[in-house]
């Protein structure tokens, strides 16, 4: 038997031996944290391209666990997670995909998170890289601060990007926050899992079984966490690195989005053909207009000296209806994104915003690049403005080249 370990990683790969090594490699340098505290669990899902070999050239300062699947007809994503969580040895599991990169600082926020709470699924986004990069470049010690990991483009930003920008980082002001939950970046205590028993195996394909499994979680009493400092880095290795659905995989959705409704019909209150075209990301019945006025309060926190008082601010308000309050956090540097959103929903939930972010996406978003749109953006249904949301979305196609948003949003 393994020895216990604080960390987990399930990393899922197929057909893939060059990315799950970098992905592998950019696993080794967890500031504070040693071989003793984690460990990485590849569960190769029946490659035939030699990655069991292949992955043995990285030198590792933590252990890996590797586990063949034969490739059958139940081969399904699912499948090979829960085959890793069966076999993790970590009291946390962490998801990510085999084609993506974390920085330094990812076990230490991660941690950050689970010391205020054991019951909470912690979500991070996905940054889309637009280069490649080298086995040999992940090696160097500050390579993550080069210009291949910088978000400068429009073509870097996932879906949530986007709404967590514009609407919160705060998931209690949303209704429906674990249809956020997605596998390439997430993690939850083990004991959580044995007891809710996993992805559910009969998704199969690509799509919908990471969200069902965060929707049960979330029904079990869990609180979903957006953590904006652990975002995960995808690698750039095909026309489709911008998350653009291929045919097969929007089949794939089809299929899934209606083993979920099958599954769960009390979860979204729209008819069975509504909630496909959601899924497919070709409807915005998703989204909920609050009605009635609101007034705005904006709450700015500028030094650490002042969290208590702009705690209790935020307490006094949110126990208020009728307020829209604006948390905007120029510190950065303690708890206060997890205590927001640990407060559940309040009279007036408070909406959270790092400035960091705000800065960084506003910089990606003079690129005028084309965006390419996920599936997934039309799944969220926020307590959000659902005007002001639509004005957003066309807003930000102007001068791109495609204008797809233009097209979806008429």
């Amino acid at each position: 038997m393994n020895k216990k370990k604080r960390f987990s990683f399930i990393i899922p790969t197929y057909q893939n031996k060059r990315l799950i090594k970098n992905t592998l490699q950019s696993l080794n340098r967890q500031n504070g944290y040693s071989k003793e505290d984690y460990e990485a669990v590849v569960i190769d899902d029946g490659s035939t391209d030699g990655t069991c070999e292949y992955i043995q050239g990285v030198n590792t300062n933590y252990s890996i666990e590797y586990i063949y699947l034969h490739r059958s007809s139940k081969s399904s994503r699912a499948r090979a997670r829960n085959a890793g969580i069966s076999a993790a040895a970590g009291e946390i599991i962490v998801f990510i995909d085999g084609d993506m990169l974390i920085r330094e600082n990812y076990l230490k926020e991660l941690d950050r998170c689970f010391r205020a709470s054991e019951d909470i699924l912690v979500i991070g986004n996905r940054v889309m890289m637009t280069e490649e990069v080298s086995y040999e470049e992940l090696t160097q010690e500050e390579c993550f601060k080069g210009s291949k990991f910088e978000i400068n483009s429009f073509e870097n930003l996932e879906i949530r990007h986007i709404i967590f920008k514009h609407l919160s980082y705060n998931s209690c002001c949303y209704i429906h926050p674990w249809l956020q939950t997605f596998s390439c970046n997430m993690a939850v205590l083990k004991k959580h899992l044995d007891k809710n028993g996993g992805f559910d195996e009969g998704f199969k394909g690509w799509g919908i079984e990471d969200v069902e499994l965060g929707y049960r979680l979330y029904k079990s009493g869990l609180r979903i966490i957006i953590n904006n400092r652990i975002e995960a880095f995808h690698q750039c290795h095909s026309s489709d690195h911008n998350l653009k659905i291929s045919p097969q995989k929007y089949a794939n959705i089809e299929l899934n989005a209606l083993y979920f409704i099958e599954k769960h019909p009390e979860a979204l209150d729209f008819s069975p053909k509504a909630i496909l075209k959601m899924f497919k990301g070709k409807s915005l019945l998703s989204m909920d207009a609050v009605t009635g006025p609101r007034r705005r309060v904006s709450i700015n926190y500028r030094q650490s000296k002042e969290l208590p008082a702009v705690k209790s601010e935020i307490l006094r308000l949110s126990c208020r209806k009728g307020l829209k309050i604006i948390v905007n956090d120029f510190v950065e540097e303690d708890e206060l994104d997890v205590w927001v959103q640990l407060l559940g929903t309040t009279q007036s939930t408070p909406a959270y915003f790092p400035q960091s972010k705000k800065r960084e996406l506003k910089m990606a978003m003079h690129t005028r690049t084309s965006l390419n749109m996920g599936s997934w953006f039309f799944m969220l249904k926020l307590k959000g403005e659902l005007g002001q949301a639509r004005r957003y979305c066309i807003n930000i196609t102007k001068g791109m080249r495609d204008g797809v948003w233009k097209k979806i949003l008429k």
